[in-house]
């Protein structure tokens, strides 16, 4: 990979607004104009059965889906061997063994799509690395999600940035510095981007939404903003964020609950996802200023100002948000004086079990330099594990 990936040089004191970091052109989307979007993730909710992804994707769609939304990926670009384990249920089984079981041939995701697309819905879907990328492109879609932890996955992003490609950006472990480098990769006039905001975690407390941002947002990067959602209550955070700007939901769906999956906890049911449509829909009936009353009345005074909270500026970040974004990390044993090749590093989740390696941007200048000592594979790699010291790289992983 020949493209260099080095620190910004912005402006991030408080004066600087967006426009004067990255140039791009503000532009509303055909979202902004129409009703609420409602995005159906099926998850692992089918199981790898494409009867079971047809039989889900009818359902969603019957209970007022837009999109059916799925995930493209490989264990390999995704995350460390050495990420830990996962439990589910009574077991734990580690989480690349868990991925890797989620990993489907190009002709499920060929079918499924034909099949969402008789059906009058959009096909959408995440992709989590180069290959996955070259694995959906090839069904020729109109969008793609880009999830929380690929926010700074900066090799994908400007491999996404020569497609032409609408845009989902999920922002859950994103602070606006990340945000503004994304944006910087992907921004350009013709493309229609959405900033998702989302709570990283399964299930998201109603305190953690701080739905105030969402205005936020929408003011400061000048785009569309909806809403990627992971609390309990199919009514509650969707319908509020909506009176707050979000103008797309994102929502779990299943039919059968499985505790041996990992989005359980924050699946809708039919039933749960149609009222769901229901009552935003409702909502987009009345008058804009009359919805805050409306939600007061169903939900209560203070359970809504505890869910919008205070900061606009501030997303709650949870504590694992550096090990779940990328960072460099070996993937095949590299010996003492061995050279950093694309084929023995790559940029990779951590998860909860290991610290995190250096940040994406280094990931070329570490190329062709040579390991100070042995690293296993699965390995974050840190400044300690180069011989040749690379001036400004910094310890402190993602935090930019």
């Amino acid at each position: 990979m020949s493209t260099s990936f080095l620190p910004l040089q912005i402006d991030q004191s408080p004066k600087a607004s967006h426009s004067q970091m990255i140039h791009k052109t503000p532009r509303l989307s055909k979202h902004e104009q129409q009703s609420h979007v409602f995005i159906a993730e099926l998850g692992s909710g089918f199981e790898n059965s494409l009867s079971h992804a047809k039989e889900l994707s009818h359902a969603a769609i019957d209970s007022g889906a837009h999109i059916i939304k799925t995930q493209c990926l490989f264990a390999r670009e995704l995350l460390s061997k050495k990420a830990g384990k996962l439990a589910l249920g009574k077991n734990k089984v580690t989480l690349y063994r868990y991925f890797k079981r989620q990993e489907k041939k190009l002709w499920f995701y060929k079918q499924l799509s034909e099949y969402v697309h008789t059906q009058g819905a959009q096909f959408l879907s995440s992709v989590f690395g180069l290959k996955s990328l070259a694995q959906y492109l090839s069904l020729k879609p109109q969008a793609i999600k880009i999830a929380s932890p690929e926010i700074n996955h900066l090799h994908l992003l400007h491999a996404i940035a020569d497609t032409p490609l609408t845009v989902y950006v999920s922002l859950g472990l994103a602070q606006d510095i990340d945000i503004i480098r994304c944006l910087a990769q992907l921004a350009k006039p013709e493309r229609t981007i959405y900033l998702m905001h989302c709570v990283t975690a399964y299930p998201s407390h109603e305190s953690q939404y701080n739905l105030a941002r969402i205005s936020y947002l929408k003011h400061q990067f000048m785009h569309p903003v909806g809403l990627s959602d992971h609390s309990t209550h199919e009514l509650f955070i969707p319908s509020l964020a909506h009176a707050l700007g979000s103008r797309i939901t994102e929502k779990h769906f299943y039919l059968r609950y499985n505790r041996t999956k990992i989005d359980n906890s924050v699946n809708c049911t039919p039933a749960q996802f149609r009222a769901m449509v229901n009552y935003i829909q409702n909502l987009e009936t009345q008058p804009k200023d009359e919805h805050m009353r409306m939600l007061t009345h169903d939900f209560g005074k203070e359970r809504i100002q505890v869910a919008i909270g205070s900061n606009t500026q501030l997303n709650a970040l949870p504590s694992y948000a550096d090990t779940s974004k990328r960072s460099i990390c070996s993937t095949r044993h590299i010996a003492k004086n061995g050279i950093f090749t694309p084929k023995n590093i790559d940029v990779l989740r951590v998860e909860k079990n290991l610290n995190p390696g250096l940040i994406p941007q280094y990931f070329d200048h570490i190329l062709g330099t040579k390991a100070d000592r042995a690293i296993p594979a699965g390995t974050p790699i840190t400044k300690e594990y180069l011989r040749q010291a690379l001036p400004a790289i910094s310890n402190n992983t993602n935090n930019y």
